[in-house]
């Protein structure tokens, strides 16, 4: 009965000093903690003017088709088209600049959901006409700071202590974004006098109207 009493007192003697030492470790564990390298920041759009000054006489629509294209990818929504001339030549200068911005900004309007706005400006002795596209342009890049992980554009492995955890992520992702400008969002004026689209959001539900169930395939009934 000795023994079977001492073995008691010396098992529950033996698992109080483990909870004992757990809770030293544990106490050990929290000084020495570390905030999480996950990162929190999000996808950077940088904007900036993009002007492009082109020899009216070297413009062809397969040049505008690529433009608009890129505008409608990169830019804004709004094309700022100007054309130079001089205004001493003979033939009324004057009309056929504007008849020529015009017909420019047709045609990109034509190929692309974008607005060309077109203007003309007399310059003395220009020797050629000159169309000057300017517009916003938008670029996706990764959050500030961020890198991408050691070895994933090379064969490098080095030890990154300070690497955030998402940044690659982050990063491809801003590589493959085809409009950029979309991330900014459309917020709607919060001052907004609108009624129309006010009741329109409240007519069904005032109404009664049920939603009806939204068709597809699904694996529950």
């Amino acid at each position: 009965m000795y023994k079977i009493f001492h073995s008691i007192k010396c098992g529950a003697l033996v698992s109080g000093l483990m909870v004992l030492s757990m809770g030293a470790g544990l106490g050990g564990c929290s000084k020495d903690y570390m905030q999480s390298n996950i990162t929190e920041s999000k996808i950077r759009v940088e904007q900036n003017k993009s002007v492009q000054e082109i020899p009216v006489a070297q413009i062809h629509t397969a040049m505008l088709d690529q433009m608009a294209l890129n505008y409608v990818r990169n830019g804004g929504d709004t094309i700022d088209l100007t054309l130079t001339y001089n205004p001493e030549n003979s033939g009324n200068p004057d009309l056929v600049a504007r008849q020529k911005a015009f017909e420019i900004a047709d045609y990109m309007e034509s190929r692309q959901n974008i607005t060309v706005k077109p203007y003309t400006i007399p310059v003395k002795n220009s020797a050629e006409m000159i169309a000057v596209f300017s517009a916003m342009n938008y670029t996706a890049h990764p959050p500030e700071g961020c890198d991408v992980m050691s070895g994933f554009n090379d064969k490098s492995h080095n030890i990154q202590d300070d690497y955030q955890y998402g940044c690659t992520v982050q990063t491809v992702i801003a590589r493959q974004i085809a409009r950029p400008k979309d991330l900014l969002g459309t917020a709607r004026d919060a001052n907004t006098t609108d009624g129309r689209a006010v009741v329109n959001s409240l007519q069904e539900m005032r109404a009664g109207v049920v939603n009806e169930m939204l068709e597809g395939q699904t694996a529950t009934e």
